[in-house]
């Protein structure tokens, strides 16, 4: 949709490929924006192989007596993919309105900076 400038009025799934579009207008802050969403929303992203790596590590520390470490493992995971889901949500968006219009450099650095943020938590949280 993007390439022949049409717009629809529904919600997508996923993001322009702004790797194939005419980005003349747009800093390369756009490509690093795309590039960090789909780190953190990409199921085999970033993120996603951070928490399968501590949930993992979580799940092995347990037995049959105690599972504390998986059950404070998954509450953490839990925080932390609710403010995931926030801020693939704003970038989503913001990538979805660049796609026919300018973007505002320090709104884009701004999300670029909390989804490195998540990034960098979830790598804490695998340990």
């Amino acid at each position: 949709m993007a390439l022949t400038g049409l717009r629809d009025d529904y919600r997508h799934d996923g993001r322009v490929l702004f790797e194939l579009l005419n980005t003349r207008g747009h800093d390369g802050s756009i490509l690093d924006l795309a590039e960090v969403y789909k780190q953190i929303n990409a199921p085999v992203g970033a993120f996603g192989m951070a928490t399968v790596r501590g949930a993992t590590t979580a799940i092995e520390s347990g037995n049959a007596s105690d599972d504390s470490r998986y059950s404070n493992f998954d509450a953490k995971l839990t925080s932390l993919t609710n403010d995931r889901n926030a801020l693939a949500l704003k970038i989503s968006n913001l990538l979805e309105a660049v796609a026919f219009d300018k973007a505002n450099a320090s709104r884009v650095q701004d999300l670029i900076d909390q989804a490195q943020g998540i990034l960098a938590r979830a790598n804490q949280l695998a340990g």
